[in-house]
């Protein structure tokens, strides 16, 4: 009888361990499931509170919004308001638009390593015949033309020298057309009143010039004076031009 008791107990145990475990689970699941769906709500309030945010701004600066295959955008000549962040219409969510990786690199330095120079006519590219760096390959030796890879800000700067009894203006000319930036040497002699011969002007020069670039806009170096004759660049290394990117857009 005792024996038969026994079983009785541990077999009742087992049961209550059993239903207490199940109960367990069950409400560990519905407390997991409700943590789950206020998550889910809290989102998007907080997605319906940005778009609110943003169309009242939008209101209130007077830009206006086109469609655009479902997402909402501002009109091109003013840009979105929020650059890189875009709206879709049609499931309410906000997204982010691809950017260029931060640690991209584009950067270049060239001169003239010719011992007898380079000789250049009148509205003509220099070309440099020395390739020291070429961080993305934006640099094109045979032309002579930088052409943008990846849209942003870009630094640029211009050595220029001129061999002995040449004079040179240069400048770098943005998409082959704006002079955004000129330098001049005079390695010219004139005769002195004492009979010595004096060199005028400056036989070196030079400049930086900071662009907004797009992908695909050109920048290159190009004589623009004299417009007669035929102007020597130092060799050496002495000329050189070199540019880089320091932040894309």
């Amino acid at each position: 009888m005792d024996r038969y008791i026994n079983l009785v107990m541990v077999t009742t145990l087992c049961v209550m361990g059993c239903q207490g475990q199940l109960y367990g689970q069950t409400m560990g699941k519905q407390l997991y499931d409700k943590n789950v769906d206020t998550l889910h709500n809290r989102v998007r309030e907080l997605e319906g509170t940005v778009i609110q945010l943003i169309t009242q701004l939008q209101e209130m600066q007077g830009i206006q919004t086109v469609s655009n295959k479902g997402t909402k955008q501002t009109s091109a000549k003013r840009g979105f308001m929020f650059p890189g962040v875009s709206y879709n219409s049609e499931n309410g969510l906000l997204a982010l638009e691809p950017r260029p990786a931060p640690d991209a690199e584009v950067g270049f330095y060239v001169s003239l390593l010719n011992e007898a120079g380079a000789t250049v006519l009148y509205d003509k590219t220099i070309l440099f015949d020395d390739i020291q760096t070429n961080i993305g390959n934006a640099y094109d030796v045979t032309t002579g033309i930088f052409t943008c890879p990846l849209s942003g800000t870009y630094i640029f700067t211009l050595n220029l020298a001129c061999e002995e009894g040449s004079y040179l203006q240069a400048s770098i000319v943005k998409n082959k057309i704006d002079q955004v930036l000129k330098a001049i040497c005079d390695h010219r002699k004139r005769k002195s009143a004492g009979g010595y011969y004096l060199y005028c002007g400056s036989t070196q020069n030079g400049g930086t010039a900071i662009l907004s670039l797009t992908r695909g806009e050109t920048v290159t170096v190009k004589k623009v004076w004299p417009s007669f004759g035929i102007s020597t660049a130092a060799g050496n290394g002495y000329t050189t031009f070199s540019g880089y990117l320091l932040r894309p857009s």
